[in-house]
Order: structure tokens, then sequence, then C-alpha cells
């Protein structure tokens, strides 16, 4: 948290970054950093991109209204969709659910309309929700990708240490850029 922060400070200082430009975005542990960070440094980045990660059960509301994106594969082993043979059924639905549950999350958290507009294609299933509220920042998108395990999609097509190949046909950098140049509004 404090490197994040001392970088970000430099970057607004030394190289006179926007901070309507700053975004913060990771994957599966860095994603769980990026949300974090946002979560305690409010005012500090203008979206969030998280790709398979998760929150912790107990986190706070979250402080500030902020467009929110998660792209999540629906066959995750590690930040799962539901529970699996290593990670069985607990009973709570943060810990059996955790991709669906950081979605629910920002929903309720940013009180963004509870019924989401869903498009479908062969390859993924976005759901986005919107202010419940007339001129409320916050947003979220869920892009689930079907098919997709704990990887980065559209990424090389190897498979990481405790990470699965990634699926082609969704560039997880292209759906990302898009979100944090506005095109989501």
């Amino acid at each position: 948290m404090g490197y994040l922060s001392v970088l970000v400070s430099r970057l607004r200082q030394e190289y006179h970054a926007d901070p309507e430009r700053i975004h913060l975005a990771g994957f599966s542990n860095g994603a769980m950093l990026a949300s974090r960070f946002v979560l305690e440094r409010p005012g500090v980045a203008a979206t969030l991109v998280s790709v398979a990660g998760y929150l912790p059960c107990d986190t706070p509301k979250p402080p500030e209204e902020l467009p929110v994106l998660i792209i999540h594969g629906d066959r995750d082993q590690v930040a799962r969709f539901a529970p699996t043979a290593t990670h069985p059924a607990t009973g709570r639905f943060c810990e059996d659910h955790p991709a669906r549950a950081q979605a629910d999350y920002w929903v309720q958290g940013l009180d963004l309309a509870p019924t989401p507009k869903v498009r479908e294609t062969a390859l993924v299933r976005v759901e986005e929700s919107t202010p419940d509220k007339k001129g409320g920042r916050g947003l979220l998108r869920f892009v689930i990708v079907k098919g997709g395990g704990h990887a980065w999609p559209g990424g090389p097509r190897e498979r990481f240490r405790y990470c699965d190949v990634p699926s082609s046909g969704v560039d997880a950098t292209g759906l990302l850029l898009e979100f944090c140049a506005g095109r989501h509004r």
C-alpha cells in the first residue's frame, strides 16, 4: 500500500499525471491489491479493474463511488464461481462464490441498480450495473469469460505457475483500455 501511495504521488508531482487518468488494475493478487488500495485511499484512482481477483468477506463499504470493471473466467479454480473439490462449500456465500460476491459487493456498496443489464455472446456474459440514483459516478461492469480459468484473457497462450492457459477470443487488455478511457458511459 505504501509503495503504491508513493508511486502515485511521485507520478503526480514529478510527471504531472492527471488525477482523472490514474487507473488501478491488477491480476489475481494484484487485483486484490488494487481493490484494497482504492478502498483505503479514496479519491486517488479514477477507475478500478480487477482481473481474476476477489475481496475478503469482511470488506467495509466503499468510501467513494467509482467505475469498476471485473473480468473473470467462469472456470477459475482459484477465485471461484462455485465450490470446488479443493474448496468445498462453507455455507458463506463470499467464501463459496468469491467472484460473484465481489460483483455483488460493488453493486451494493456503490448503490447501483440491483438488476444489471445483460449482454451475452458465445465468449462472454457482460453484466452492467448503473447508478440507482441520478448523477451517481459508480458503475460495475462484470465480464464473465465463458470457459475461462485463472488467467489474463487474451494473454500469451502458455501456462504460468498457479494459472491456467488464457482463453483466446477475449482481450482483457483491450477491455481495460476501453473502460479506463471512459467509454463505459
